[in-house]
């Protein structure tokens, strides 16, 4: 578990996302997903098949950028399923 899923746990969502944008705006797979309240497996099945949230990297160096996931998340919003 990496420190912010720790931290996560521990404090509100309203204060983790907080503390994730003031200090580190590119997030870890863990963290992304804990951001979008999905799993990690999810988000690698979203990037292998095109889909999901911008991101930069390969394999062990992937990130997310917040504002790529609160677009994602904007978007998600407006589109009916």
């Amino acid at each position: 578990m990496t420190n912010s899923a720790a931290l996560l746990m521990c404090i509100s969502r309203r204060e983790f996302l907080a503390v994730l944008r003031a200090k580190r705006p590119w997030l870890r797979p863990a963290e992304a997903a804990a951001y979008l309240d999905v799993s990690v497996r999810c988000l690698e099945d979203w990037r292998a098949r095109g889909r999901g949230p911008a991101f930069r990297g390969k394999r062990k160096g992937i990130r997310y950028h917040i504002e790529a996931l609160d677009q994602f998340l904007a978007v998600q919003r407006l589109t009916p399923s």
